[in-house]
């Protein structure tokens, strides 16, 4: 189980950010799945990993940084 840390943009994304390394969208099946745990968490979880499991998993992050000072 990974955790990905990130900004707004991908909150209005959702589950399309996660792509496999090939640029597939990730498709949930009983044993994958992402979850959002808060606004900016979301946790991809695989149940019994399998060989065809193996690979990267990329994320397409827009990070928006707001600072006040």
């Amino acid at each position: 189980m990974f955790h990905v840390i990130v900004g707004l943009s991908f909150w209005e994304m959702g589950k399309e950010a996660i792509r496999l390394k090939d640029g597939k969208p990730l498709v949930e099946t009983s044993r994958i799945q992402s979850v959002k745990e808060s606004d900016t968490v979301w946790v991809l979880k695989m149940k019994g990993m399998e060989m065809s499991d193996c690979g990267t998993y990329t994320v397409r992050i827009l990070v928006l940084l707001v600072y006040i000072s």
